[in-house]
């Protein structure tokens, strides 16, 4: 996916409203995570067609996001409908970005959360290994929690080993977001994941 190398230099994520919001706890809907996503995979004009799911309709905005990893095979975990406007999980998302990363064989979790009757195990397996997601202090993953903004971004910067660079890197130009402050556990991931690079 050559798009993803002009990702890496280019931001992923803005703020969400004309006050510098960025809103790190909001969590995101499908098709916000499967647009964000294709569009690291693909460039604009592939991101068309129409989709074979009932409640994604032609008109709407995330439709050819939607219908380009279908038709590369990379939805299938979402059967019969899509559910576009429902707030995606930890698993899921990682399922969505385990396609834009090298992901390697299976290891066995020792997560107090999670095993292989969950559906989405394989996915959460190799994100682990790679590095692409954390558990929690108290041992565990909670792969159906709803993810965050701020979760997202991290991941997603872990996928495509962007680094967590300081403000002061001199060959970023940086965005700073009004809700977010330097004590937030995830602020070098925004800045990061919203600063285009020139170096």
């Amino acid at each position: 996916y050559s798009n993803i190398l002009k990702t890496v230099k280019a931001g992923i994520i803005s703020g969400k409203d004309a006050d510098g919001n960025f809103y790190p706890r909001d969590n995101i809907t499908r098709a916000e995570a499967v647009a964000m996503i294709s569009r690291l995979m693909a460039s604009e004009e592939e991101l068309s067609g129409t989709s074979a799911y009932s409640d994604v309709s032609d008109s709407s905005w995330y439709c050819g996001n939607v219908a380009y990893m279908e038709k590369s095979g990379l939805l299938e975990y979402f059967k019969d409908e899509f559910k576009p406007q429902q707030p995606i999980t930890r698993a899921e998302f990682v399922y969505l970005v385990n396609n834009i990363s090298a992901v390697s064989n299976n290891i066995e979790l020792n997560f107090t959360d999670t095993d292989e009757n969950h559906p989405l195990y394989g996915c959460i397996t190799d994100a682990v290994k790679n590095g692409i997601i954390n558990g929690y202090e108290d041992n565990t993953i909670r792969p159906d929690d709803l993810i965050t903004r701020a979760e997202a971004v991290a991941i997603i910067n872990r996928a495509l080993k962007r680094c967590a660079l300081p403000v002061s890197f001199t060959g970023a130009k940086t965005v700073e977001f009004s809700d977010v402050n330097s004590s937030h556990w995830a602020y070098c991931h925004i800045v990061e994941a919203s600063s285009n690079h020139s170096a």
